[in-house]
Parts: C-alpha cells; structure tokens; sequence
C-alpha cells in the first residue's frame, strides 16, 4: 500500500525517527540516502518559492519561454516534458503573476503563443537555477558507464519502492500537494 504523506516538517522543525530493528548498514545508508535526495529537493524547493515566489515547474516553463519566444502551449509542452493538462495550469499561474503572456498568433489565429514580460525575463535572471538543472550538469561530468549504473540502480530503486506507475515528470521538486486529499487542488 502507497504510503500517504499530508505534511513535511520544515528545516526547524526536529523529528526524532526511531532506527527501524533490523536493519542492516547498507540498508540504513540506502533509506539515508533517499532521505537526503527528497530533503534536498524540498529545501531546494522551499528556497526557490522564498527567493523568486515561484514553483520549480513554473520557473522551468518559465525558463524555455524566454528562450523560445512565441512558443504555443503544445510546443512548451514537449520542451519542459509536461502533460498539456498539467501545463495549463502553471501558464495560468505565470500569466496571473504577469511573467508571461497569451497571444493569438499573426500567422494563424488559431495558435496562442506565450511571451515572457519583461518582469518574467527580470525573474528569470535573479532566480536560481532549477535543482536538475545543477544535477544534470554534474551528472554530464560522470563516466558514460558510470552514469548508466546510476541510471539503472534508480530505475531498480524505483522497482523496489513499487512506484514504476507513479506519473513523474523530469522535474525535481517535492509538494506535499503530490499526495492531496481528495477534493483539494494542485498548485503547481
């Protein structure tokens, strides 16, 4: 059974977690591990909401609108790896902090294209980088062998976790919204 998570502690909160009976040492060091990936994603996340006001997401889509000027919501969505649906969301989000915006295109009025404002260009000079955008160029300094036995002993994680049919996108951030009680909206 999936395990439910409603909450996460903030970095000033402490939590005493008793040591599971049992364990071996490489088992504590996998389970710390994990734990050390999802806590630097939720601190990386908490500090990019503090410093930018916003999401992960939002600064990724963010982020390819300016480098693409005049995407449509389609094209967006296959550069950032996001489902349309998930995507209309956090271009409404952008448009209502007025980082972007909406455009029937010159050459066919059935696209809408998306701009950045210049508020959406000054938010994506001070932001700091996406988590996976740090993470992907580490990774490109590793050894092809190596990187592809990284690769698979995730994949393997994952098997392990029985979370293969878990939807994921290639966007590190942690929501406690991810696991939401029914009925209650997801802000991306």
């Amino acid at each position: 059974m999936p395990l439910q998570v409603t909450s996460e502690p903030d970095e000033t909160t402490s939590v005493a977690v008793p040591e599971p009976a049992g364990l071996t040492d490489s088992e504590i060091r996998v389970l710390t591990a994990l734990r050390r990936i999802l806590r630097g994603a939720a601190l990386h996340s908490r500090h990019l909401s503090a410093t930018a006001s916003i999401t992960a997401p939002q600064l990724v889509c963010l982020l390819k609108i300016v480098e693409h000027d005049g995407l449509s919501s389609r094209q967006l969505a296959g550069h950032v790896s996001l489902s349309p649906s998930t995507l209309v969301g956090i271009v409404d989000r952008l448009e209502a902090k007025r980082l972007v915006v909406r455009q029937r295109s010159a050459r066919d009025r059935r696209v809408v294209e998306l701009h950045a404002t210049e508020e959406g260009r000054s938010l994506v000079r001070r932001a700091p980088s996406p988590l996976q955008e740090r993470f992907v160029l580490n990774l490109r300094g590793v050894d092809a062998e190596r990187r592809e036995n990284i690769t698979a002993a995730l994949e393997e994680v994952v098997q392990l976790m029985d979370v293969e049919n878990v939807p994921a996108e290639p966007v590190i951030e942690t929501r406690t919204e991810l696991v939401r009680e029914p009925g209650t909206r997801e802000t991306r």
